[in-house]
């Protein structure tokens, strides 16, 4: 399942993935031929599918045109663009690898790699007292899990629950709670598809919604947000950003206190992203375009 744009609020957003079939085939041949390298050396895999990308975007076939960057990221010199725009590419081809890497063998086989110091960083996530984390589908997006995991937390990942039904997104919030409040860990990824929002927010300059789970469970729970990405370095190693706890907010309501946690949790997405701009997924990045101007930034 798919959404049209999880950055825009519909009633009822899952749709079924519609790609033609030449486009499934050619996808299962590429998960086939990563595999395969995968086998002799994970590294060299990842370094060889970053270069791979960042060539084929130079016809601006298979990644973003310098434009496109530009569009959210209007302050951006041209040159620097351009530049971005195959490091996007470059992503999107390792994430590939990493998608078939992780289904067919588990997401710890990415386990290797870690650079030295997101292994250090998540070694001392360990020791905070949050546990309850957000991400974004941005960088090496599949390493945060594995990343928490390997820090000996035991992690409940929302994403990977049935989600699809009302039902099913109760059921999924009070396993996490109960997770949460029995010393657990919980990630979540407010920029997926599925459930309600928590009202508009801004970032980039659109206006865009983010979902409500994990901003409900800081509310009923006390614990606060943690933003995690894990990022994909110049060779294919990946590297662990975690952001400081965003306090629960005070308000004269549930959905008052939601909406100002995930503005929060937005403002922290967009630095990291005017930091980090190659580390934007094409699909995100196309989302974002998508959302509405922001009425501020225009004002601005």
């Amino acid at each position: 399942m798919t959404s049209p744009n999880p950055y825009t609020a519909a009633e009822y957003d899952w749709t079924v993935d519609s790609r033609p079939r030449w486009e499934r085939v050619l996808s299962a041949g590429f998960h086939h031929l990563a595999l395969t390298m995968a086998d002799t050396s994970i590294a060299a895999t990842m370094k060889y599918a970053g270069a791979l990308g960042g060539w084929a975007q130079r016809p601006s076939r298979t990644g973003p045109t310098a434009r496109a960057v530009r569009s959210l990221f209007s302050d951006m010199p041209p040159g620097r663009a351009a530049q971005v725009a195959q490091e996007i590419a470059a992503g999107r081809f390792r994430n590939q690898v990493a998608i078939a890497v992780a289904r067919s063998r588990g997401p710890d086989a990415l386990w290797g790699l870690l650079t030295p110091g997101a292994a250090r960083t998540c070694a001392e996530v360990r020791h905070r007292e949050s546990r309850l984390f957000v991400t974004w589908h941005v960088g090496a997006m599949f390493g945060v899990g594995m990343a928490l995991r390997g820090a000996g937390l035991r992690l409940l990942v929302i994403r990977d629950l049935p989600l699809q039904t009302i039902e099913q997104r109760a059921a999924a919030l009070k396993g996490a709670i109960d997770e949460l409040r029995a010393g657990a860990a919980v990630l979540a990824v407010p920029d997926g598809p599925g459930g309600t929002h928590a009202g508009s927010v801004t970032c980039l300059g659109r206006d865009i919604v983010l979902r409500r789970g994990a901003f409900m469970l800081a509310r009923v729970t006390g614990v606060p947000v943690t933003p995690i990405v894990a990022s994909w370095g110049p060779d294919g190693e990946i590297g662990i950003d975690v952001g400081p706890a965003l306090p629960v907010p005070s308000g004269p309501g549930a959905r008052a206190i939601e909406s100002a946690h995930a503005a929060a949790a937005a403002r922290w997405l967009e630095d990291y992203l005017t930091r980090a701009p190659g580390q934007i997924w094409l699909s995100t990045l196309s989302l974002l375009r998508q959302a509405p101007i922001s009425t501020a930034s225009v004002s601005r």
